[in-house]
């Protein structure tokens, strides 16, 4: 379910180095505002880990659980400071955001499955490349679409 390859060997390295350079100026910021720092690195490492499936992600629902995992400790880092209201109001929005986001993704997964009956990229991209590369599906959609 995961390629091991160039592309994505370079992309997790590129992201485990960003998320090293983010915890690294952190520490100040946490003491500025007396928070707790453990928590947040854990949080931070969580939302670190999501590109790296997405990196080499070979199944749609791999690429998926890596974004759930980050979207649910990306939540918990924007209201990470409880007392703050504008921390509070601005969890909720990327929670409500994130949560429509989620359910066009999944739309989007279901309409591929549904086309090429397969939710992995080498079964599906052979699909897409041919001259009916627009399903059924997708020819409804578009023909209502044009109206």
């Amino acid at each position: 379910m995961l390629m091991v390859d160039a592309f994505a060997t370079y992309f997790r390295v590129l992201v485990l180095v960003v998320g090293i350079l983010v915890i690294l100026p952190s520490y100040r910021f946490l003491a500025r505002q007396d928070a707790e720092t453990s928590e947040y690195h854990s949080l931070l490492i969580f939302s670190n880990r999501r590109p790296v499936p997405d990196g080499g992600g070979h199944d749609l629902i791999i690429v998926f659980i890596g974004l759930e995992i980050s979207s649910i400790a990306s939540y918990v880092l924007a209201g990470y400071f409880r007392d703050d209201k504008r921390s509070n109001e601005a969890a909720l929005k990327y929670f409500l955001l994130g949560s429509f986001a989620t359910a066009f993704f999944l739309y989007g997964v279901a309409l591929i499955y549904g086309a090429t009956g397969s939710v992995t990229s080498p079964r599906c991209a052979p699909r897409f490349g041919t001259k009916r590369a627009v399903p059924g599906v997708f020819w409804a959609w578009r023909r209502r679409s044009c109206l």
